[in-house]
């Protein structure tokens, strides 16, 4: 029995130490990625993020509703010379 439980206590430490590692790993990466949007965007909080991320999923709409615009004018013009 004593040797059972020194065993289970053992896989703790383990699953403990893991799951340490594993958490210092993803604080590393969220760490770096903070960084990178204060460096690239000068954004500090999710709440700014939020918004930016909001403020270029709009530029991206707009575009791609110009682009659209754009490809349904050279068709429309291509079958007017087709005629």
């Amino acid at each position: 029995m004593a040797n059972d439980d020194a065993v289970k206590l053992l896989e703790m430490k383990n699953k403990i130490e893991q799951a340490e590692t594993k958490s210092a790993q993803l604080q590393g990466r969220l760490d770096g990625i903070n960084e990178r949007l204060k460096n690239e965007f000068s954004i500090i909080s999710l709440t700014q993020a939020d918004k930016e991320l909001a403020k270029m999923e709009k530029e991206l709409d707009k575009m791609e509703a110009e682009l659209k615009a754009g490809i349904d004018e050279i068709e429309q013009e291509f079958q007017k010379m087709e005629v």
